[in-house]
């Protein structure tokens, strides 16, 4: 009866009443002959009769009845209920006394008392709202309102007050406000959930779609009837979907009777994977796993499941055999180290006996059978092999270098373990025994001795850092965050991230932003050209290759270890805009990029002119620049002596950083100084040579 009471249109040729009576709200009651001619009346179409009668639980219908309800006669109308038109609304206490009169006509009785006047009593009584009122017009109002149906019936008080909100926005603004219905519908305008929440979603539009067709409320009284009326007709489709798939469900019909008869039920799957049986939609195949109709109840899944089993074991070997000769484009890995085959997990990474040897888990239903199950195994440990090959490729090469022995094996063993990636203080004191035959036996495999980082520059690719996240996740059982976009030289700092991820990740964190560590290495390059100790200006250079904006530069710095100085000053000439476009090959191509345009304001080169301005001022004059200057903090140890100045620098060179090496090739040393570069000679001095002996001081002074 729930079914047929809310009205479905359905190709019924019999009802059987299984219980002839109901609760009305009040009391258990009979069901009237009237209301028992409106059920049995669903039976039947147009020209064809339908029948009614009884199940076995039930006693008959009594002859009459029966007859009454066949031929359409039912007992006459004996009064009518009656209630007051004749109203009052010189005051809210007026109205509802003329609501309370009773009829004179003997064949009139009195109306019970209906909700709005109930709605009329609640609010008239209620202190916090206010009833006295200084024209009809605002009675007529408020009686307007009390006689907006209750669709919703969640509680009496609750309707009193949604139309007590209702009068308290009509009397003070003569309107609804767009805002506040909006909020109301809104909230209306979803299908999801079962058939109850689907029914009262569609009870409580119905008030908005009444409130919708008062013209004299709302600023636009078409626009939220059309609104209304639209999301009424999606919840009403909605709830008869439901329903009819819980009360007459063609599916399992059909389903039910393959198996009982064990009839050969046609099965096909669609392009979009969906399983059908007989025509029906059972599910989707995802891979080599079935995965049942959401929609299906849990009867029906019994059935669904049982089909499954029974129809398709040869759909799993046809699949099968489509991923096994699939190519490797087809596979791919997602960041938790599941294997996907067109969209669909097929497989599980397992961690190895080594970060560079993982092992495979198929996923598969068990109905497939061991064979199928093997065979996805071989395919999918096929695949990852050659990806690992091929994203980790300078790895396996110094993996396999048996040239490499002693210190240099060691570290090579140290880089492949870490994949490609080391912080220099992780390996600092084995770095500085190397030698430069050993050195050059780690370079030739793309191995970059940087002043912070250890790398091989291979390993910053996208792809190729994806994977070294993944293997790193598998072995120590920590979440991540997801990988940096590519090709940003800087990000900034993730909140909670794990303390090992910016090293894994190819980026060093300085401060409030992390900076790609082959890009830090470029910039720690240019330093080492300043006059670090009486203090330097970025230039172009430095800004461009970090993608930092100056003052996020400036952070950077003081996190490398430079005292930076704000300070303010005149621009020597008109501002001159520079944009540096980003770079937009990504490490790919072993070439670095910038994340984001560079404007660099005022002149391009040379210095300025410093003039003495409050640098706490925040609004600069439009001939003014904030600048700079950055000086390396002088170590403890550190003394002003020249020779020991020189010996520092010949300390910090002592790291056989690249940069480093090029300097000394070319035999060039920095006066620290005047900034100034001498060039040993090469000439042997003439020992005749009357100026001998100056010449020999010179360099003594």
């Amino acid at each position: 009866t729930d079914a047929i009471g809310m009205g479905l249109n359905l190709d019924l040729k019999h009802v059987s009443f299984s219980k002839l009576s109901k609760f009305d709200g009040k009391r258990e009651r009979r069901l009237h002959t009237t209301e028992l001619a409106q059920i049995a009346g669903r039976a039947g179409r147009y020209k064809s009769n339908g029948t009614f009668g009884v199940t076995g639980e039930v006693e008959n219908l009594e002859p009459n009845r029966v007859y009454a309800i066949e031929k359409g006669n039912f007992e006459p109308i004996r009064f009518l209920h009656w209630r007051n038109s004749d109203l009052n609304f010189s005051s809210v206490r007026g109205l509802i006394q003329s609501l309370e009169e009773k009829p004179s006509n003997e064949n009139f009785i009195k109306a019970s008392e209906g909700l709005d006047l109930k709605v009329l009593r609640t609010l008239s009584d209620s202190r916090d709202f206010d009833t006295n009122f200084t024209s009809g017009t605002e009675v007529k109002l408020l009686w307007e309102v009390c006689q907006i149906p209750d669709f919703r019936k969640i509680s009496d008080l609750d309707h009193s007050t949604l139309l007590g909100e209702i009068f308290s926005f009509l009397k003070s603004g003569g309107i609804l406000p767009d805002y506040w219905l909006q909020e109301q519908i809104k909230r209306l305008d979803r299908l999801e959930g079962e058939i109850d929440t689907l029914a009262k979603r569609l009870s409580y539009i119905r008030t908005w779609t009444f409130v919708s067709y008062k013209k004299k409320w709302l600023n636009d009284s078409c626009q939220w009837q059309a609104e209304t009326r639209q999301i009424e007709d999606k919840l009403s489709d909605e709830l008869h979907k439901k329903l009819t798939q819980r009360f007459v469900d063609q599916r399992t019909s059909v389903l039910v009777k393959g198996l009982k008869q064990r009839e050969s039920l046609l099965t096909e799957i669609n392009q979009d994977s969906e399983v059908l049986v007989g025509g029906q939609l059972i599910g989707k195949l995802v891979g080599l796993t079935f995965e049942r109709d959401n929609s299906a109840s849990d009867e029906e899944g019994r059935v669904i499941r049982a089909t499954a089993t029974a129809v398709l074991g040869n759909q799993y070997r046809i699949r099968s055999e489509k991923i096994y000769n699939s190519s490797d484009e087809d596979f791919d890995i997602d960041e938790i180290g599941q294997v996907l085959w067109k969209d669909a997990v097929v497989g599980k990474i397992k961690m190895g006996t080594d970060m560079l040897s993982p092992s495979i888990v198929p996923i598969a239903d068990a109905e497939a059978g061991a064979e199928i199950s093997k065979k996805l195994t071989r395919r999918l440990e096929h695949f990852l092999e050659r990806t690992i090959n091929k994203q980790f490729e300078p790895l396996i090469k110094i993996k396999e270098d048996k040239t490499l022995v002693g210190l240099s094996r060691g570290i090579a063993f140290r880089i492949v373990e870490a994949l490609g990636v080391i912080p220099r203080s992780e390996i600092a004191a084995e770095i500085k025994s190397l030698d430069q035959t050993e050195r050059a036996s780690l370079r030739k495999h793309g191995v970059r001795f940087g002043q912070y980082t250890i790398f091989n520059q291979l390993m910053l690719k996208p792809a190729s850092t994806k994977l070294r996240m993944l293997f790193y996740s598998l072995k120590t059982g920590k979440t991540y965050p997801s990988l940096p976009p590519p090709g940003l030289v800087t990000i900034p700092s993730i909140l909670g991230a794990p303390s090992d991820y910016y090293d894994k990740v190819g980026y060093k964190l300085l401060g409030s932003r992390a900076l790609r560590v082959d890009m830090l290495e470029r910039l720690s390059d240019i330093l080492r050209t300043q006059d670090i100790w009486n203090g330097f200006e970025a230039n172009v250079e430095m800004l461009s290759i970090t993608g930092l904006t100056l003052e996020q530069f400036a952070d950077v710095m003081q996190n490398l270890g430079y005292l930076s100085e704000r300070n303010i000053r005149k621009k020597s000439s008109p501002a001159i805009e520079r944009k540096i476009e980003p770079d937009q090959v990504e490490p790919d191509t072993i070439e670095e990029t910038l994340s984001n345009k560079i404007i660099v304001k005022g002149p391009i080169s040379g210095p300025s002119p410093i003039e003495e301005v409050d640098i706490a001022k925040t609004d600069l004059n439009n001939n003014e620049e904030v600048f700079f200057v950055f000086k390396y903090r002088k170590p403890k140890a550190y003394k002003k002596n020249k020779t020991k100045r020189y010996n520092f620098k010949l300390e910090k060179d002592s790291t056989n950083t690249e940069a480093d090496n090029r300097i000394t090739d070319k035999k060039e040393i920095k006066d620290l100084r005047g900034g100034r570069r001498k060039k040993e000679s090469s000439k042997v001095r003439d020992p005749d040579n009357p100026f001998a002996a100056l010449l020999g001081l010179r360099n003594k002074l």
